[in-house]
């Protein structure tokens, strides 16, 4: 009986408008993800599916300025989402100074425009996926900032390898257990290079170090870190390129569209990276200002592989620990 009330329910919510049965919403999940369970695994996965459903109307309901609905993390449970994708941020391991501060110009704050996005000005690389290698979030913020310097820089659009540091960054932790951004500069400016992806292909699971400095297509030279300030972030982002900082993600789960501006998101649980490419402002709503951040999670996620979220109020610590490497 309580299962029948349940789908009852389930039946009732806005996911269903179009006249779909919980079954129905499964089947499509599972074609449009490409999802196929064993027999014994299906029904507790379908289970998890229906009370994710749940999950995102309550969600839905804390923060209707964006859309959540199914995503192609829709069949874990949340627990289980943090485990495989989200790790809590290490900055313990031992890592250079960064080698400057950004340092804010009077001169440049009169000329930063309300919106802006890297993407646009094609300083952006294509949205990867780092699939079931989920700790290695950090490795890719770093390098999506280190292709947008190098197009900045050169005027080409470069693919730089990710592998290259889940394998032979050892004071991170690879695929699992999380790493940080900077950590990854500093293993990057003490080894003294790093590769394309062509020549270190991303594998997606940690493998012995196969780094060769003579296949080297640029060099980590330094960090800079930003401020918290967020409108000096914007300045900074404006100013030198896209910039890499950390998150809590957990809002990210069943995450569509629209400018996310959750009420309860603690910023001290950080578990995941990005990178900032652009800001803007939402001006048919209230005119909220909003980061735009390219994610890890494949172009099939979110606003074509983006989100947005909240700036101004360091929603989910994204103001925290923002940095940009410098390259040459």
């Amino acid at each position: 009986m309580k299962l029948f009330k349940f789908l009852l329910f389930l039946s009732s919510l806005s996911l269903f408008a179009h006249a779909f049965t919980p079954s129905e919403a499964w089947s499509d999940f599972k074609s449009t993800h490409s999802k196929s369970y064993s027999p014994s695994e299906e029904p507790l996965r379908f289970q998890i599916f229906l009370s994710n459903l749940q999950i995102i109307d309550q969600i839905q309901q804390a923060d209707p300025n964006a859309v959540y609905g199914i995503t192609k993390f829709s069949d874990l449970t949340p627990e289980e989402f943090q485990t495989l994708y989200l790790s809590p941020i290490d900055e313990s391991q031992d890592q250079l100074p960064p080698s400057k501060t950004y340092q804010r110009s009077s001169l440049l704050s009169d000329s930063v425009p309300d919106s802006w996005n890297w993407t646009a000005e094609g300083a952006v690389t294509p949205v990867k996926d780092q699939g079931i290698c989920g700790g290695a979030y950090w490795a890719f913020s770093a390098i999506a900032a280190i292709e947008s310097q190098y197009y900045l820089i050169y005027n080409v659009s470069y693919n730089f390898s990710e592998q290259q540091l889940i394998d032979c960054d050892t004071a991170d932790k690879g695929c699992y257990g999380g790493g940080s951004i900077t950590g990854a500069y500093s293993y990057l400016q003490q080894a003294g290079g790093l590769e394309s992806s062509k020549n270190y292909p991303y594998f997606g699971y940690s493998m012995p170090c196969a780094y060769n400095s003579s296949f080297a297509s640029t060099k980590v030279t330094g960090y800079m870190s930003i401020s918290q300030d967020e409108s000096e972030i914007a300045e900074a982002l404006y100013e030198k390129g896209p910039l890499s900082t950390y998150i809590n993600a957990y809002w990210l789960q069943f995450y569509k569209k629209g400018v996310m501006t959750p009420l309860k998101c603690d910023k001290e649980k950080l578990n995941h990276a990005v990178t900032l490419v652009g800001y803007g402002v939402e001006q048919d709503k209230k005119d909220v200002e909003y980061w735009i951040a390219k994610n890890s999670w494949g172009s099939g996620w979110g606003e074509d592989g983006y989100f947005r979220i909240k700036r101004g109020d360091g929603v989910c610590g994204i103001n925290l620990n923002v940095s940009l490497p410098i390259i040459g």
